[in-house]
């Protein structure tokens, strides 16, 4: 209980039974029926005032909790990016029998479980195993590099020819906590590859 509280529990407590009894002397005529009154009025005063003080308590440490858990949750979305993959790759689509894929993970930690795929809502049947590159751990890689191990995923005839329209080879991956990420490299129209990397919000089963 602070100061300013304080302050006003004794300055209520001091006015409010005298404006009781004063007003209660002047109706009856009698000082000595103020008494009781007044005594009442202490009584719902120090009650009225613990109830709302209480209620201002329980309040500030609700904010307090909800402050804490923000502050832990911050610390717990740090911790679990200070180890997590960025899987980069680029994709070379001049075979049109498949796509070849050169990866890269520049991130902080190993991608585990990872999984790459052409993501295309017109055609889920690409989505299988069958037509995806599945690695157990991409390490992270420290120095200078050049891309010389590649991968490749087989596609129907000709399709290449329709990224960019509504397909695009997707990746997921877990890091060391278990969190999922995934790269997205995307192909818009007249413009260079994209890679975008992030959370999943979205954990693919292949």
């Amino acid at each position: 209980m602070n100061r300013t509280i304080v302050i006003i529990l004794v300055i209520g407590l001091i006015l409010v039974p005298i404006g009781v009894g004063v007003a209660v002397a002047r109706a009856t005529g009698e000082i000595k029926d103020a008494f009781v009154p007044a005594l009442t009025a202490a009584l719902v005063w120090v009650t009225a005032f613990y109830a709302v003080a209480t209620g201002q308590i329980m309040e500030s440490s609700k904010r307090q909790v909800k402050a804490s858990e923000r502050q832990a949750a911050i610390m717990l979305e740090s911790q679990l990016n200070a180890a997590a993959p960025v899987v980069t790759f680029e994709a070379d689509l001049s075979d049109p029998y498949m796509i070849r894929i050169y990866l890269l993970n520049t991130g902080k930690g190993p991608a585990l479980n990872f999984r790459c795929w052409i993501e295309d809502p017109e055609h889920p049947e690409l989505r299988v195993v069958s037509r995806a590159i599945l690695e157990n751990v991409i390490p992270v890689i420290s120095g200078s590099y050049t891309y010389t191990e590649w991968h490749t995923i087989p596609v129907p005839e000709r399709y290449t020819l329709r990224l960019g329209r509504s397909g695009y080879i997707r990746a997921q991956y877990e890091s060391i906590f278990g969190k999922t990420y995934e790269s997205c490299l995307m192909f818009p129209t007249d413009k260079s590859p994209q890679l975008e990397w992030g959370a999943a919000q979205e954990v693919i089963k292949l």
